[in-house]
């Protein structure tokens, strides 16, 4: 007489496997394919900015006059490293804030002196006339912003 295994064991066993194919499955579907997700994504906001306006700070710097009746000023110098045109009709906006995350202020209005900016072309503006109460030799984060894009440096006061 051959021995075997017996109905209930089987089914015992086939039971765990299910159980084991199933938690694996659950397992790919929350974390591993999750992942591959958001690298893919990252991938595709990059292409899917090649080619636009985009701009890159090239240089920023802070410097705050001696003097209650002076206003700080921010020189900014970007470039357009996009394909196509930046027209003058696109909005600046650079925000100040304290390296702790502190907000001092935003001006929206840099880029109203500047004209166009060709694709390669460079343009610099001036945060006149505003007070951001900058202290000397202390380090501030500039955002600058131009339509949904935006870059950060660190500049500081001279």
């Amino acid at each position: 007489m051959k021995k075997a295994i017996t109905p209930v064991i089987s089914v015992i066993l086939l039971i765990m496997l299910v159980v084991a194919i199933t938690g694996g499955a659950w397992y790919w579907m929350t974390n591993v394919q999750g992942t591959l997700q958001e690298a893919a994504g990252g991938g595709l906001e990059d292409i899917a900015n090649i080619g636009s306006n985009n701009f890159q700070l090239i240089s920023i710097k802070c410097w705050a006059p001696w003097g209650a009746d002076n206003f700080d000023n921010i020189t900014i110098s970007i470039v357009n490293v996009g394909s196509s045109l930046i027209p003058d009709t696109t909005t600046w906006t650079a925000t100040v804030s304290t390296i702790a995350g502190t907000t001092l202020g935003t001006q929206t209005d840099l880029g109203d002196a500047v004209g166009d900016i060709p694709a390669g072309g460079a343009a610099t503006f001036n945060t006149t006339g505003v007070f951001w109460e900058l202290v000397q030799n202390s380090t501030y984060t500039i955002k600058v912003t131009a339509g949904s894009y935006s870059q950060t440096k660190t500049c500081t006061v001279s």
